[in-house]
């Protein structure tokens, strides 16, 4: 699988190519969205939206294919975040258990 990524303005244009299926050595090949994502993960892309996508499957003759991603964008905050404060969590009481009473008499002869 040969995969070309090129940087145009705010988008990323995917080219990819596979091979042709071959009867002898018998290996279908199917790349969609999620394996070029993956794939342009390991490169060291960082891909956001996709703006426009494609289907490869050698067995049914579809070797080339592109995909156009948005690059990903760090979001922006525009607010300032105030945090409160956390409130110590308490333990829970813990219940009282009964006792049963001594049945047995302890003798007190000498």
């Amino acid at each position: 699988m040969d995969i070309r990524i090129e940087e145009k303005g705010d988008l990323y244009c995917v080219c990819v190519k596979i091979p042709k299926y071959d009867v002898r050595v018998k290996r279908k090949t199917i790349v969609n969205t999620s394996r070029v994502l993956s794939e342009a993960k390991k490169l060291g892309y960082e891909l956001g939206e996709v703006v426009e996508s494609a289907y490869l499957h050698n067995l049914n003759g579809v070797t080339e294919g592109t995909w156009v991603f948005k690059k990903k964008v760090v979001d922006k905050v525009e607010k300032p975040v105030i945090l409160k404060e956390e409130k110590s969590v308490q333990p829970k009481p813990k219940r009282q258990r009964r006792t049963r009473s001594s049945t047995k008499k302890v003798s007190t002869e000498e």
